[in-house]
């Protein structure tokens, strides 16, 4: 791919998908008078994080300027957080509580919205890494944010890290890592959840891919016909 666009039907769509999912959200909440799962609008606000900066490395990737590499680290910080969002499923298991489909719904959108926000903003980082330093670079950067972002899950998840303590306690981090890593018990268990998610998220972006060729395909066929109408 020798140009770089903002698909500006896919984020049309996503921020469509928002909207639906944060009223849904707020009916709930005004249906039943209690806040209960009003954390799923913050975590979707840090799944839009990666999406906005994979778009922004996409804009000055095809201007040519410089800002790409400190775009793409702001991406890389924050991509765990959008199909971290899959995990909220875990607050449906409520013990003596029967879940309801509105419940199911409700966090069913949520996370097909994160989930699909990361998985656009890494097919569009792989497109500005390809564009700029290669197909090759492209496909590393994937390989390399696949299993990332599935640690990243997992120190969320089980330990209740942000994308910030990197920068704002990382030592604490690095004990934790350790402390798994070290633990007969719970090693297993780290290597088995991080080897399940990465390949989730693989499968799920293999797809995305798919997708996305399809779609530009189908906007390539469709340019030179759509230039002759305009000329006539």
């Amino acid at each position: 791919m020798s140009t770089l666009r903002v698909p500006l039907r896919l984020t049309i769509g996503l921020a469509g998908a928002t909207v639906v999912a944060i009223g849904a959200l707020a009916t709930r909440m005004a249906l039943t008078g209690t806040p209960r799962y009003g954390f799923l609008s913050w975590n979707l606000f840090l799944a839009w994080l990666p999406y906005l900066a994979a778009v922004a490395a996409t804009l000055v990737a095809g201007t040519g300027r410089r800002g790409v590499l400190p775009l793409g680290t702001l991406w890389l910080l924050f991509w765990p957080n959008a199909p971290y969002i899959v995990t909220d499923v875990v607050h449906l298991r409520r013990p003596g509580v029967t879940v309801t489909w509105v419940e199911v719904t409700l966090i069913a959108l949520f996370a097909a919205t994160g989930l699909a926000l990361g998985l656009a903003s890494l097919v569009l980082m792989q497109r500005v890494v390809a564009v700029r330093y290669g197909s090759t670079a492209g496909v590393a950067l994937v390989a390399l944010a696949l299993p990332l972002g599935a640690i990243g899950i997992y120190l969320g998840r089980v330990h209740r890290f942000n994308s910030w303590d990197v920068l704002a306690d990382p030592f604490a981090l690095m004990r934790t890592v350790a402390f798994d890593l070290s633990g007969p018990f719970s090693m297993p268990v780290m290597a088995a959840l991080i080897t399940a998610m990465t390949c989730g998220l693989a499968v799920a972006y293999a797809l995305a891919w798919r997708v996305g060729q399809a779609s530009d395909a189908r906007i390539s066929s469709r340019g030179p016909e759509s230039r002759s109408r305009r000329r006539r």
